[in-house]
């Protein structure tokens, strides 16, 4: 992956938003000609992460020119030696927090499945910082109930190997 620092080949457009050939959006502001850099990459950037420094999902999104937020997940797993793609999705801003707590729920299922502890203290973040701060680009960490929904998330099993989320009273 790490595609952050190439310009990328528009193939479409939709208004003022360009596409490139997989679907994924490209900055409408970084156009150079027939090409665009990427609105998106996880593992390019690496901000957003859950898991730990040899095996982890990375999360990224970026704002379109409409309106429309992209969300985008990457799986890197050294153990397994493979980097892939996990999840790209365009959604309108306002199911954009519930889909990225969803992003986040499937990397903490996936972490357990394969008995991978979060490493809070190498990310340092806490599994959902990710979603907080979809929340906090589309407006939406100043509603109470959206903050301390996030603030207080359950992940969906138990426990996360090494790393347990407990709601606050």
């Amino acid at each position: 992956m790490s595609r952050d620092y190439l310009m990328r080949l528009i193939t479409r457009w939709e208004g003022e938003q360009p596409f490139d050939a997989e679907g994924h959006a490209l900055n409408h502001e970084e156009i150079n000609g027939a090409t665009a850099r990427d609105l998106t990459s996880p593992y390019g950037s690496l901000q957003y992460a859950v898991g730990n420094g040899d095996d982890f999902h990375c999360f990224d999104f970026g704002k379109l020119a409409d309106g429309r937020i992209a969300l985008h997940a990457c799986v890197h797993s050294e153990t397994g030696s493979f980097i892939m793609d996990s999840c790209y999705e365009i959604v309108d801003r306002r199911d954009a927090v519930a889909e990225a707590v969803g992003l986040v729920d499937q990397a903490l299922e996936w972490c357990h499945d394969n008995k991978i502890k979060h490493g809070h203290k190498g990310w340092d973040q806490d599994p959902y910082y990710f979603a907080r701060c979809v929340a906090r680009a589309v407006g939406a960490l100043k509603r109470r109930p959206v903050r301390r929904a996030i603030k207080n998330r359950i992940p969906p099993t138990d426990t996360v190997i090494g790393y347990t989320l407990k709601p606050k009273p």
